[in-house]
């Protein structure tokens, strides 16, 4: 699920781009996420990187609606916007909490 291995490291409110197979990487968040597409018409998947870089890791997916346009639980220092998402790709933005 890694295809390309090309890893976004955005500023926050920076909008992000990734294609299926591209990793992002927040400040503050837990662990890389990847973008893993469309398995149906309403539903996204984002895979998250359980460990670093190497042959022994681990990783697990989580689907949203498409509707759902904030992510909360996969950062402690802010929330992730989707702003647009198609099968091909996502866009994404990430907003510091303030105070943060």
């Amino acid at each position: 699920m890694m295809g390309s291995r090309k890893i976004h490291k955005p500023k926050p409110e920076e909008v992000v781009v990734l294609k299926v197979g591209e990793q992002v990487e927040f400040e503050g968040a837990r662990s890389a996420f990847v973008y893993g597409g469309m398995p149906s018409e309403n539903t996204y998947t984002l895979g998250i990187r359980g460990a670093p870089d190497g042959y022994y890791g681990y990783g697990y997916n989580l689907f949203f609606r498409e509707s759902q346009k904030t992510i909360s639980t996969l950062t402690e220092k802010g929330y992730i916007e989707v702003m647009k998402v198609s099968p091909e790709e996502i866009h994404l933005r990430y907003f510091r909490k303030t105070g943060s």
